[in-house]
């Protein structure tokens, strides 16, 4: 009885000293930088899987809910924001307001049944208005 009961203090004796130097190391380790607030804006079907992966996932039901939903994520300071095509055609006076901030970036997503050429015409034009041409993508 008496070794099992050395034993245990040993392995208890340590697992605190294992426990101390991982806490002293810890201190000169600077701390890790935060992740950026991610949201997705969808339909249930397509975008439940940004859920599944961590990402805030939120799902409206009709134009105003879209525009209030991009509003709010920037505010409670969301960096990244997902958007499916089709919401995005919904809220695309909301979505042009951001365009000149540095914060959130809105991305688009295209829709479960594919793209409906939306997003991708919005990235010409940002590129014909940047540059005066679209290289020959259109």
């Amino acid at each position: 009885m008496e070794g099992k009961i050395s034993k245990n203090l040993n392995t208890a004796s340590r697992s605190v000293n294992i426990i101390n130097i991982a806490n002293q190391s810890n201190r000169d380790v600077p701390d890790l930088p935060t992740l950026p607030k991610i949201g997705a804006i969808g339909e249930r079907d397509a975008f439940f899987a940004f859920k599944a992966i961590g990402i805030d996932t939120f799902f409206p039901t009709c134009a105003e809910e879209i525009k209030s939903t991009i509003e709010d994520l920037e505010k409670k300071g969301y960096s990244i924001i997902l958007i499916s095509e089709s919401f995005a055609v919904k809220a695309e006076k909301t979505i042009q307001s951001f365009a000149t901030r540095p914060y959130p970036i809105i991305l688009l997503v295209p829709d479960a049944g594919g793209t409906n050429g939306y997003g991708i015409n919005r990235i010409l034009d940002n590129m014909s208005k940047a540059v005066g041409s679209t290289a020959g993508l259109r």
